[in-house]
């Protein structure tokens, strides 16, 4: 274990320079110089915080905070403008409003601000720690944030709403919305749309970007769309797995039906599912990997007593269904090959009739929990359709009934190997 993690620290080392390319842009600084050269792409899900500049690719990078930057762009891929803006950043999902007021929260800040359309109307994205925000300008109105946000319903929500013959809100426990958003597009972005159409048009950046897109083209205006070309692809792979199995069985420090079964090389196959984010240039993705294992060993016990001696087998069989689920990270050495690492949760779910089984004393068989769990890191390397892993599980206690002297110590370092089908 110790020379897995270091070899993997090296390997990251090594790697992390060669992941992303500078590409050609400008920045424009906040005194108004402007600068090109190349600037290195990272394809920030976040805004970032410094960019790395290069005047020509020959020369090394400087890193310039962008605090100190008012415009910054990626030729025809990604650009960033500083604004000077009123803007609330309480949080829409489920379980994490940091905001229970129907109207909002406004503060003011010099904010560096993702341009996803640059037209006659305008669209820009805020984004940080898990905060979604959009704003818009026109040509006859300044940049303002689109109101989006949730709060949990009060006892003057659910009154409001009965009157209007909505009766299954519940106070202090249904979230209500504030969609302000569909009401400012209404009224300065629209060219022909429905009252009924905007009504339906969702927060979220495809939805904003498409009808910013059909606005400018409406209003036969010039336009510039900014997109990275990332976007959510899906992949599905066939996996044949190698399992280097070690179980060591203690039974109240006896002889006769305490064992350490060595290790062992045993077989598993299954399917691995991944989606690979539309940010940071690909490199982050979420991995599923169901597959189904077989783990048989035996040994041969020996106890002597006085002048006795008693021996006996005993068989351990252990068959089950492994799902772990995980994020990978990429390392790019060229468009064909690349490195990666893992880290997974693991389900672990017991099929057939699995224990630890006795050749004599049958009494004291032992049982295999049904269902077990445990964390798994990986180190891998794709080419192509084609991919081996080496992953690392930590160790699983699998005895039924286990105590302080009774325990089965399960171990396993799996060998993937994968073909991309789809």
């Amino acid at each position: 274990m110790k020379h897995f993690f270091t070899l993997l620290s090296l390997i990251t080392i090594t790697c992390l320079s060669a992941q992303t390319k500078f590409e050609k842009g400008y920045y424009i600084s906040t005194n108004g110089t402007k600068s090109e050269g190349y600037i290195k792409n990272s394809d920030w899900k976040n805004t970032p915080n410094l960019i790395e500049f290069k005047s020509n690719l020959n020369e090394n990078s400087v890193e310039i905070n962008t605090s100190l930057i008012k415009e910054f762009e990626i030729e025809n891929k990604l650009k960033y403008k500083r604004f000077n803006v009123d803007i609330e950043k309480s949080s829409v999902t489920s379980g994490q409003l940091s905001n229970n007021s129907k109207t909002p929260n406004f503060n003011k800040e010099n904010l560096l601000l993702k341009v996803l359309i640059e037209g006659k109307a305008s669209l820009y994205q805020f984004n940080e720690s898990g905060i979604e925000k959009f704003f818009y300008s026109t040509d006859k109105k300044d940049i303002e944030q689109l109101i989006f946000l949730s709060y949990i319903a009060d006892a003057e929500d659910v009154n409001s709403l009965k009157v209007q013959g909505i009766d299954y809100i519940i106070e202090n426990s249904t979230i209500l919305y504030n969609r302000t958003y569909r009401k400012q597009l209404n009224e300065n972005v629209n060219c022909g749309n429905s009252r009924d159409e905007i009504s339906k048009l969702g927060y979220s950046k495809t939805n904003l970007v498409n009808f910013f897109k059909k606005y400018n083209e409406c209003e036969n205006s010039e336009f510039k769309k900014f997109e990275s070309g990332n976007k959510s692809t899906f992949r599905l792979k066939a996996s044949l797995i190698s399992n280097l199995n070690s179980l060591n069985l203690k039974f109240n420090n006896n002889d006769y039906y305490e064992t350490n079964f060595g290790t062992s090389i045993d077989f598993g196959f299954g399917f691995e599912a991944e989606i690979i984010l539309p940010f940071n240039n690909n490199k982050w993705s979420v991995i599923l990997e169901p597959s189904y294992n077989i783990y048989k060993n035996s040994d041969h016990l020996t106890y002597t007593f006085y002048t006795t001696t008693l021996e006996q087998d005993v068989n351990v069989e252990y068959n089950y269904i492994q799902i772990p689920i995980g994020i990978r990270h990429y390392f790019y050495i060229n468009e064909k090959a690349s490195i990666f690492i893992n880290a997974a949760y693991n389900a672990k779910l017991s099929v057939k009739s699995n224990g630890i089984k006795y050749e004599v004393v049958t009494d004291n068989n032992l049982e295999i929990f049904p269902s077990l769990n445990n964390v798994a890191f990986g180190l891998g390397f794709n080419y192509k359709k084609y991919s081996i892993e080496t992953r690392v599980f930590s160790n699983t206690q699998i005895l039924k009934g286990s105590s302080e002297n009774k325990f089965a110590d399960y171990k396993n370092i799996s060998l993937n190997l994968r073909y991309q089908f789809l």
